[in-house]
């Protein structure tokens, strides 16, 4: 019988962390130093409206929300109940703990509490994640491409993101509609496969659409607060062109190796941005507001919702 993988051990973990967050600062320099070069890109013409501001900030507020909604789904189908306000805390801790490692630093904060506050195994939990960000990726490329034929683009750029994102949503779509084999055996390896394997029915077979309904609205509100960001800073972006950049945004944690992916997600805005006719160093600076608005709102939800502070659903 094969034993679990022992962790690694502390040292390597820590240079990890230390990788991440040097390759981390390393793109936020070159990102500040990108838009400083450029800065008559950012401020031509550039007029600020406040209420574009406060329009994103509340779609920064329904994407938390949105996020919370589809984990208290999830979690419905293990019958683990969470209150409202549980969900936005545990959510708005994990975006805070992203900042601490990489993406798993908010994945391990959830699996963490949900074990020990409503007795979720691991395997449960990796279930309704992976379920998840299995749908929302293929729902986000699926939009991305879209997106593709409504803006117009460079053919080679065309043709290149509609591969790159067409083979999103093809391995999206095997994952979650063809069966995958159970493995054998009454081991505590196999016995684990086959209950992760279970969760993923939960989620992604027929009792899948409220988590299709939800990702569509969140996809929906993360267009509309692009769009408010690119708004406040003077320049207006067509539903098609927010729909490519933000699509191209939420993929980057495909590639998030960074904590809470800085750096990398700035990048993908900045791209995003030039490929739909915007300044570069512009988008570039759109994703550092959203960053910050987006943290700050994250820290003052998480310090009233403390999820562990919550009283627990009825």
């Amino acid at each position: 019988m094969l034993a679990p993988a022992s962790p690694p051990p502390p040292e390597r973990r820590i240079a990890r962390r230390l990788a991440a967050a040097v390759l981390a600062a390393a793109l936020i320099a070159l990102a500040v130093g990108y838009v400083l070069l450029h800065w008559d890109d950012v401020v031509r013409g550039v007029h600020l409206h406040p209420v574009w501001l406060a329009i994103a900030a509340a779609g920064e507020i329904l994407l938390i929300a949105s996020r919370s909604m589809l984990l208290r789904q999830a979690c419905r189908r293990f019958e683990v109940e969470l209150a409202p306000t549980e969900a936005v805390g545990l959510v708005c801790w994990a975006t805070l703990a992203n900042y601490v490692a990489t993406s798993l630093g908010g994945t391990g904060l959830r699996a963490a509490y949900l074990k020990k506050r409503h007795d979720l195994d691991l395997a449960g939990f990796l279930s309704l994640t992976s379920a998840l960000y299995a749908l929302q990726f293929l729902l986000v490329a699926l939009a991305g491409a879209v997106a593709t034929w409504l803006v117009p683009l460079p053919a080679e750029t065309a043709l290149g993101l509609r591969l790159a994102l067409g083979t999103i949503v093809l391995l999206g779509t095997l994952l979650l509609a063809v069966p995958l084999p159970q493995p054998a055996g009454d081991g505590p390896i196999a016995a684990r496969v086959r209950r992760i394997l279970a969760g993923w029915r939960r989620i992604s077979g027929r009792g899948g659409a409220p988590f299709v309904l939800w990702l569509t609205l969140y996809v929906g509100v993360a267009v509309l607060t692009l769009l408010s960001y690119f708004a406040f800073a003077g320049w207006r972006l067509t539903p098609a062109e927010a729909l490519l950049v933000a699509s191209l945004s939420e993929l980057s944690v495909l590639i998030a190796v960074t904590p809470a992916g800085l750096g990398v997600l700035e990048s993908a805005v900045g791209l995003g941005a030039g490929l739909v006719g915007a300044p570069v160093a512009l988008g570039l600076t759109v994703a550092g507001i959203r960053r910050l608005t987006g943290t700050l709102l994250a820290a003052l939800l998480a310090a009233l919702l403390a999820p562990w502070r919550s009283d627990p659903a009825p």
